[in-house]
């Protein structure tokens, strides 16, 4: 219950007291209600009087309760003020603390960076470590290499000297014979001097394989003999069946125990067809 209730409590219990009073004064009225009367009078005019009191102190508790309630309520704006102020205190400090926290981590993220790099700083300083020593191995034996090099060098340079000297004697030879055999009316080409010589010994081969020339070129015969039948690139073979001449050829790639030469057109036989199992000599 309020204190204003309290008090209309209080005044209603006072009515009830003056009216049980003024109930009393006029039950006993036909005795001596003039008595009675002063008497009730002046217990109305106490109770007036004390109900006069009790409406000030009713008016006095009204106006310090409003009194009080603007007081709280003044006081309920400050707080509010302080705590919307400290709401947003907390939140700056919130977002601050977060923003330190951001900042720690990555200080913790950089740190552990810098810890992770200096790691492999000191691994790669390691391995530039065990590289430069095998560098300077790998130096100290190409040095000694380039030393042995430059002294191979020195000595193929000497050789050099005496095969170039050798070779420009060998030219002058060269130059000497070739004038001589022109002197005397003979070739002087090495392909043609070939062609003109023959094999030592007839001899008698069989054609193993025909390649047809293709346009514009010859036919290539190989034949069963080489170099060690006395056969030399250049030689000229006569190709025949039986009694039959077939035509010519003239080799162009010769191994000990094989030969092909190039069919010659212009000694061809007309209408001749070179087939595998033919022969082919020196002398026919």
């Amino acid at each position: 219950m309020t204190f204003v209730g309290k008090i209309l409590v209080v005044m209603h219990l006072l009515f009830s007291v003056l009216f049980m009073a003024f109930a009393g004064a006029v039950f006993t009225a036909q005795k001596n209600w003039r008595a009675d009367s002063e008497a009730k009078a002046t217990q109305l005019a106490k109770a007036q009087a004390d109900l006069r009191d009790a409406s000030t102190q009713l008016q006095d508790l009204q106006n310090q309760k409003a009194a009080t309630e603007a007081d709280l309520n003044n006081k309920i704006t400050q707080l509010s003020g302080e705590a919307t102020s400290l709401r947003n205190e907390n939140q700056s400090l919130d977002a601050e603390n977060k923003q330190l926290l951001a900042s720690l981590d990555a200080v913790r993220t950089q740190s552990q960076l810098s810890a992770d790099e200096a790691g492999e700083r000191v691994q790669e300083a390691q391995l530039q470590r065990e590289r430069n020593a095998e560098l300077r191995t790998s130096r100290d034996q190409q040095v000694e290499q380039v030393r042995s090099l430059a002294d191979e060098v020195f000595g193929l340079n000497l050789r050099l000297t005496a095969t170039r000297e050798r070779y420009e004697a060998l030219l002058r030879d060269n130059a000497t014979m070739r004038s001589f055999l022109a002197s005397k009316g003979l070739p002087t080409d090495p392909k043609q001097m070939v062609v003109n010589t023959q094999p030592a010994e007839p001899l008698v081969a069989v054609v193993l394989a025909i390649s047809p020339g293709e346009r514009g070129a010859s036919e290539m015969v190989e034949i069963s003999a080489g170099t060690d039948d006395g056969l030399e690139i250049g030689h000229r073979l006569t190709l025949f069946r039986g009694s039959k001449y077939l035509g010519q050829i003239e080799l162009t790639y010769v191994t000990p125990d094989l030969a092909v030469g190039s069919v010659i057109p212009d000694l061809k036989a007309k209408n001749a067809v070179i087939q595998k199992g033919d022969n082919a000599t020196t002398k026919f």
